[in-house]
């Protein structure tokens, strides 16, 4: 056998494998979107919603992608609000998007679900292993600790404070009606340093 009927052998397998691959996970997101409100992709979208998301700057609207692609997610949560949850493809990766807070409620109240995502690693090196990312015994007990802090008793007593700061954020809001969009980055975050630092007077 020459190299050149070994490189032939080896493609066919390579696109072979290939494509029982994307059969079986287009397969899979056929079964999930069945059961799951979200948009009906084609069987072979290999972008999943993605494909909404136009990849240059021009068809962007002068936008970053970034900045984009949270107002073509935001467009899905508006088109799936009344339902509990949505499913969100990336390629063959199915992303549950929870809108409503019983279903919200039904997540974080059971013991079913603890294990995180392998997504959740991309924020370890900005986080680390805090209760957001972690799972197990390590979450267990970090979120003891925290339990007592939000207890409805103790939130009661900050109700006034975080009524008057968002009373704020709201006045501040309402002065960028005008521009056809604005970012909020800076007044919600002024606003949550204005409702730690009264908490702490």
């Amino acid at each position: 056998m020459n190299v050149w009927d070994m490189f032939w052998m080896l493609s066919v397998a390579a696109f072979g494998g290939l494509l029982v691959l994307t059969l079986k996970y287009a397969i899979f997101r056929k079964r999930v979107s069945q059961k799951l409100p979200g948009k009906k992709l084609r069987f072979f979208d290999l972008f999943g919603n993605l494909s909404d998301v136009p990849m240059t700057k021009e068809s962007c609207h002068g936008w970053s992608f970034n900045v984009f692609f949270l107002q073509v997610f935001g467009g899905y949560s508006r088109l799936f609000q009344n339902c509990p949850l949505f499913c969100f493809w990336v390629s063959y990766v199915p992303f549950i998007v929870l809108t409503k807070a019983e279903a919200v409620e039904a997540l974080i109240s059971g013991t079913k679900h603890m294990e995180k995502n392998w997504s959740y690693n991309w924020l370890q090196p900005w986080l680390g292993t805090g209760l957001l990312t972690s799972h197990g015994s390590k979450w267990k007990s970090r979120r003891k600790l925290l339990t007592p802090s939000f207890h409805f008793e103790i939130l009661k007593d900050f109700l006034p404070v975080f009524n008057e700061q968002s009373k704020v954020l709201v006045k501040r809001l309402q002065k960028e009606t005008t521009k056809d969009s604005t970012d909020i980055v800076m007044p919600i975050t002024l606003c949550s340093l204005d409702i730690i630092c009264e908490q702490e007077r």
